[in-house]
């Protein structure tokens, strides 16, 4: 059984404000949200959260554009904060099994 319209408001108000930026268009998080819930009917407040966390990853990688370039703002020298920030931008060797000899 699909829940009903004021579960789903009264869930979304429990959970308080959607995790948006001022930058960000709130209607547009709310038409995401919608579509989603359209398409996957949460049935309890278990699938409702499933349901949030998908949308809000929905916008964090909208926004995935910004933080490259702030890092690329942020790596220029000089900036206070590009020394705190090197060593979590620092290059990420991968490994396969393949250069791996047994």
């Amino acid at each position: 059984m699909r829940a009903n319209q004021s579960n789903l408001i009264k869930w979304r108000t429990l959970l308080g404000p959607a995790p948006i930026l001022r930058s960000e268009n709130l209607a547009h998080y709310d038409e995401v949200f919608n579509q989603y819930a359209a398409c996957f009917y949460p049935q309890d407040f278990m699938e409702f959260m499933l349901l949030t966390e998908v949308v809000d990853a929905t916008q964090e990688v909208k926004r995935e554009p910004n933080r490259v370039v702030t890092r690329s703002l942020c790596r220029q020298p000089g900036h206070p904060g590009s020394s705190m920030l090197d060593p979590l931008l620092r290059p990420v060797t991968v490994v396969t099994s393949a250069a791996i000899r047994y």
